[in-house]
C-alpha cells in the first residue's frame, strides 16, 4: 500500500525522492498536509528505509492526548506520582529507543511538552513523571501536522525553538485534489482489499469513475478510503455506480450552476459557492483558494465584496 500511496503523479513523485533522501539520515522530519493525505504511512515508509528500521516505529497521537496523559503517554511515570497511578508504566520515548517516534498531530501538544520533548531531542534523556533516575532515548522524531505551524508561532500557540528543530525537513504532502491522476490507482488498490475482505467482486462503473475523478475530496486518501469501503460493503450487485458513494456533490452541482450561468445570478452564485466552500474547511483561505482556483487575495477581495466573515488569522493557514 505505501507504493500505491505515491501513485503516477509528478507531485509525489518529487515528494518520494525527498522522503529516500532524509530517510537514511537521522534528522527529525516534518510531515505537512491535510488530514487524510497519508502522513502515517509515509512516516512508517522512513522508518522502513532507515538504519532504525530493525527498532521499533512507536506512534503518538497528539489529537487524542492532553496534558498530564500527553506527559505520562511520552515519558511515562512512576507508581503513586499522581491520583491513579497505580503502578509504574514505562512512556513512548523509552519504546522508541534506537527506534522512530513518529507524533501525530504534534500542534496539539501544550508549550510545556513541546519543551519537555524538545530537552529530550537534543539532549537524550528524561525522567519519567514523578521519576528521579535519568532516562536514556535515542530516537529519530517524525512530526506530522495539519496546520501552518508558522500562523501558531506567531499566535503563542507552538514553539519556535521546537519549530526549528524540525525545519531541517520539511516536507509537504499535496492533498489528492492536486494528484487526480492518482484516484483511480488508489481506488483499484481499495477495491481489491475491500472485495477480498467481504468476499465479493465489485468493480467502477465509468459513471463512477467519473464522479471520483472530479469530486474534491476534502478528507483526500483516508476519505476515500471510507467511501469504497462503504461502497463494497452495501452495494446491491457487481457494479458500483454513483449512487453506491454518498458523497455530496452541493459545490460540484453549484458550480456547475455557476458555470452555465451569468449576469446577477452568477453574482449570487458565486457569493453562494465561497460561502460553501468556506464551511467545508472551516474558513482556512489558502485551502479555500486551492478549491475554488483563485488566488488567496483575490478570495479576500471576494468576501469583502460580498461582506463574509472569516476566522482568526491562525485558522486561516
Amino acid at each position: 500500500m505505501q507504493n500505491v500511496i505515491f501513485g503516477r503523479s509528478q507531485t509525489m513523485k518529487v515528494v518520494k525522492e525527498r522522503l529516500d533522501e532524509v530517510a537514511h539520515t537521522d534528522i527529525p522530519i516534518l510531515l505537512e498536509g491535510e488530514t487524510g493525505t497519508g502522513k502515517n504511512l509515509l512516516a512508517k515508509y522512513i522508518h522502513d528505509l532507515s538504519p532504525r528500521k530493525e527498532s521499533r516505529f512507536v506512534i503518538v497521537d497528539g489529537a487524542t492526548l492532553s496534558g498530564n496523559l500527553m506527559e505520562s503517554e511520552l515519558f511515562g511515570h512512576e507508581k503513586g506520582s499522581f491520583t491513579g497511578a497505580g503502578s509504574a508504566k514505562i512512556g513512548r520515548l523509552e519504546l522508541a529507543h534506537s527506534g522512530t517516534l513518529f507524533l501525530n498531530e504534534a500542534q496539539n501538544l501544550s508549550l510545556d511538552t513541546q519543551a519537555k520533548l524538545l530537552e529530550v531531542v537534543e539532549n537524550g534523556t528524561f525522567y519519567r513523571v514523578g521519576g528521579h533516575q535519568e532516562i536514556h532515548s535515542s530516537f529519530r522524531l517524525i512530526a506530522a501536522t495539519n496546520r501552518n505551524l508558522d500562523k501558531l508561532i506567531s499566535a503563542g500557540r507552538f514553539r519556535e525553538d521546537f519549530y526549528y528543530r524540525l525545519e531541517h525537513a520539511v516536507i509537504r504532502l499535496p492533498p489528492l485534489r492536486e494528484r487526480r491522476e492518482d484516484i483511480l490507482l488508489l481506488v483499484e488498490c481499495f477495491l481489491q482489499k475491500f472485495n477480498q475482505s467481504t468476499g465479493k467482486s465489485a468493480l467502477l462503473s465509468d459513471e463512477a469513475k467519473e464522479l471520483l475523478l472530479h469530486y474534491h475530496w476534502p478528507g483526500n486518501i483516508r476519505e476515500l478510503s471510507n467511501k469504497i469501503e462503504h461502497a463494497v460493503a452495501f452495494c446491491q450487485n457487481s457494479i458500483l455506480l454513483p449512487k453506491d458513494f454518498n458523497l455530496n456533490m452541493r459545490r460540484e452541482a453549484l458550480l456547475l450552476e455557476v458555470m452555465n450561468n451569468g449576469g446577477n445570478m452568477l453574482e449570487e452564485m458565486e457569493r453562494r459557492l465561497i460561502v460553501m466552500v468556506l464551511e467545508e474547511v472551516n474558513y482556512n483561505l489558502t485551502q479555500a483558494s486551492t478549491m475554488l482556483g483563485i488566488g488567496r487575495n483575490t478570495l479576500k477581495r471576494k468576501m469583502e465584496a460580498y461582506k463574509l466573515g472569516r476566522n482568526d488569522d491562525v485558522q486561516n493557514g
